[in-house]
């Protein structure tokens, strides 16, 4: 029986992972297997079948496309259903957390999410720069701690003070140590810190309660792409007496243990709270070509769940294609693209339905040169973390700035920007001696230069003068209107100079889109801070154009599903990567490899062709030995 979809066929494993009761359940779901069906329908049910309670449901993923679907599916079948139902990601989730409880952890409200390396750089600088006035040797090379910095995070390491640094380790953790308190006392968060303090917060007796008994039910999607931080902030959302868990995962699928992924992670669940297992082996996505292929390869996979069912295929009789598998070879790379190139035409395949996929980005960047090229219009799928057009950077940093006031970083942006749209330059270090008189409030301080500054123009300083950042902090829809105002007025004044625009437009619709799903997703209201924090969380890349054909690395095509795929370079040295074949390799590398490519021939509803060279850059290659264990060449 389904409950949101009356036209939904389930089959028996489905139904009895949706029928679940109380207590921890693993749902190991092959690719095509309808784990999403399952996870959205367990959360309908639940929902329908307590109308009148007031605990709400969980669920956790890891990308808001993930959680936007499902929403939209759970709204259809209940009404009011966000009252009861929090779909998001895990990072969106802790930083509601502290939002809330931050104060506890001297995190103000209002911090800020640090999204580029140079944030992160600039912070440990800063750190550095302290811990030389009070005599300890640092340098600006020091920066090389940042990984070690960031694997402390993922590990949740509490620290009550920091070592003195008389060694390369004590060294790290020093810094480390200062590095939270840094994040702490400026609210400037990187992604680590945000699972961290979360974790941290989460540790407090009465909070941990708090969240216990408002979410009686707790769901995670993709659970084998978790890291230790990830975990750590899951157990401490379960009620001890009853953890009414209920993770979606698929260790064949693991391809992010550069992040802290790891096979251990669904084993750990799995052990510490008895939790039972239900398979759900069924593929309704791929051919069976494609699954018999899959099956024999993964299955030289050591680092399993013991039992783990093979993969069936039951995708419809007449949705099926004959020889939905091609194997080609080339001389060398340009031969292999232009193949792909004229294949395409020849097939009249669609940009919309067709994805060319590679190991890394650097393949897909010589792929792309030689397919446009061919006249096939190429275009590589990149997530961008901040907004790149000039107008759009000075929106973003002023708003930060009303809301971080002594912020350094967001006073920087905001007078590169203004210095791009108007061509005048207002001094930081001037900005930061003027807020020293008037209570470090930098943005008050940056407002009065510029509108004083002698080559402002008169509209800007119109502008400028109306920006009120206190009442902007309670309606910052105002401001945001005026903005773009003045970017309307300030492009006809400037249109010998079109390009200070470039993808504005696009960027600006981007905008409005994420704050409409931002302001729909929120349960309270909402504010500049949170808006702004959200913002930071998520993906600002544009659309692909509708006559382009997308390039997708594997990472990035995992849970997505198209017609027809072509996966290039197969391989040695490529994939597997040469990293996890050359001496000394761990095995666990090359099982990753196995899995990415597991997960890239499973993306396929129609027709997968796989394509390699005898040669790449001058150099002789030899077929990726996934290929052999396919059981495609012998």
């Amino acid at each position: 029986m389904s409950y949101g979809n009356s036209k939904l066929e389930l089959n028996a494993n489905q139904q009895e992972a949706i029928n679940w009761g109380e207590g921890p359940l693993v749902v190991l779901a092959g690719p095509g297997s309808g784990k999403t069906t399952v996870l959205t329908e367990r959360i309908i049910k639940i929902l329908h079948e307590s109308p009148e309670a007031r605990f709400r449901v969980l669920a956790l993923t890891f990308t808001q496309n993930a959680a936007r679907n499902m929403q939209e599916k759970i709204d259809q079948a209940i009404s009011a259903s966000r009252e009861r139902a929090y779909l998001t990601t895990f990072h969106s989730f802790c930083s509601d957390v502290i939002r809330q409880h931050g104060d506890l952890e001297g995190i103000k409200a209002n911090f800020s999410i640090m999204t580029q390396d140079l944030d992160r750089e600039s912070l440990l600088l800063e750190v550095i720069a302290e811990s030389k006035q009070k005599g300890f040797d640092f340098s600006k090379e020091d920066i090389r701690y940042l990984p070690k910095i960031n694997s402390y995070l993922e590990q949740c390491l509490e620290m009550a003070d920091a070592p003195n640094p008389d060694s390369e380790l004590n060294a790290a953790k020093y810094l480390f140590f200062h590095y939270l308190q840094k994040m702490r006392s400026t609210g400037r968060i990187d992604y680590a810190g945000i699972l961290y303090f979360a974790w941290q917060l989460l540790g407090r007796k009465h909070i941990a309660k708090h969240y216990q008994v408002v979410y009686k039910y707790v769901c995670v999607d993709e659970y084998q792409d978790t890291n230790i931080a990830q975990f750590k902030v899951l157990t401490r959302l379960l009620k001890p007496s009853q953890p009414n868990l209920f993770v979606v995962a698929d260790d064949d699928q693991i391809v992010y243990q550069w992040n802290g992924a790891s096979p251990e992670r669904l084993k750990q669940i799995i052990g510490q709270y008895k939790a039972k297992i239900i398979q759900l082996p069924e593929n309704y996505r791929c051919p069976a070509e494609v699954v018999s292929i899959a099956n024999k390869m993964i299955s030289h996979n050591n680092n399993r769940l013991t039992k783990k069912q093979a993969g069936i295929s039951l995708l419809k009789e007449d949705s099926a294609i004959a020889n939905a598998v091609s194997l080609e070879e080339f001389i060398n790379f340009q031969a292999e693209v232009s193949w792909i190139a004229e294949d395409i035409k020849a097939k009249k395949f669609s940009p919309k339905h067709t994805k060319i996929m590679g190991r890394n980005r650097k393949l897909l960047e010589e792929t792309q040169e030689i397919l446009n090229n061919n006249g096939i219009t190429a275009v590589i799928h990149q997530r961008k973390t901040e907004f790149e057009s000039f107008p759009m950077r000075f929106l973003h940093a002023l708003l930060r700035g009303i809301v971080s006031r002594a912020d350094k970083v967001q006073i920087q942006r905001l007078s590169a920007a203004f210095y791009q749209l108007e061509g005048v330059n207002i001094d930081v270090h001037s900005v930061i001696g003027m807020a020293s008189l008037t209570n470090s409030d930098l943005l008050k301080a940056w407002l009065h230069i510029a509108i004083e500054r002698e080559g402002v123009s008169e509209t800007t300083k119109s502008y400028l003068t109306k920006i009120d950042a206190d009442r902007a902090l309670i309606n910052f829809s105002v401001l945001i209107a005026d903005t773009y105002a003045w970017f309307n007025d300030f492009s006809d004044q400037n249109s010998t100079n079109p390009e200070i625009f470039d993808n504005f437009l696009q960027e600006k619709g981007i905008w409005e889109l994420l704050y409409g799903e931002i302001k729909g997703n929120s349960t309270s209201d909402l504010t500049l801070a949170g808006l702004l924090q959200e913002l930071d969380l998520r993906d600002k890349s544009a659309p692909i154009p509708h006559d382009a054909f997308e390039l997708i690395t594997i990472h990035g095509a995992k849970g997505l599903e198209f017609d027809h795929v072509y996966l290039l370079g197969m391989v040695e040295d490529i994939l597997p990567s040469y990293n996890s074949i050359k001496p000394g390799a761990r095995p666990e590398f090359l099982e990753e490899e196995r899995r990415s490519c597991y997960v890239a021939i499973t993306r396929t509803q129609k027709t997968l062709t796989l394509t390699y060279s005898q040669q790449y850059k001058n150099w002789p290659k030899d077929p990726s030995r996934f290929l052999y264990e396919m059981g495609l060449l012998y």
